[in-house]
């Protein structure tokens, strides 16, 4: 959405050829996009942090996948 807002004021600005809002629209638009990168770097550490707990504790991580060092295959036969 970000990128489509931006691409569609810009070709508004240039069809229309009034650039004297130029000025607060990049200012906005960085505030915002500053705003987002910040929020996800702020939820992966949350995430990282829960990844290195949970990892400690001795449970496996579902999210991870450990190939068998000797490329075996690790499931037993059933039945």
């Amino acid at each position: 959405l970000y990128v489509i807002h931006f691409f569609y004021t810009m070709t508004v600005m240039v069809v229309s050829g009034d650039y004297s809002n130029l000025g607060t629209f990049i200012e906005q638009s960085t505030n915002v996009l500053i705003t987002c990168v910040f929020g996800y770097f702020v939820k992966a550490g949350a995430e990282n942090v829960f990844k290195i707990r949970k990892s400690g504790s001795g449970q496996p991580d579902p999210d991870s996948s450990v190939a068998d060092p000797d490329g075996e295959d690790t499931e037993e036969p059933k039945g």
